[in-house]
């Protein structure tokens, strides 16, 4: 995963970005279930990747 971040055209907002490498449905799914959403912000268990597949 990498964050990279920069600040708007008029310097008042951060604007940050996340690069992650996994499978386009799963990232969907994790935008759209309130329940894995919270996993990017800490609050739910972690999503961890074993031998190259995704799992919860």
């Amino acid at each position: 995963m990498a964050i990279t971040g920069f600040l708007d055209h008029d310097g008042h907002d951060l604007v940050l970005t996340r690069s992650v490498l996994a499978p386009r449905s799963l990232i969907w799914d994790h935008l759209t279930r309130s329940d894995l959403l919270a996993t990017w912000f800490g609050t739910s268990p972690v999503i961890r990747r074993r031998a190259g597949s995704w799992s919860r």
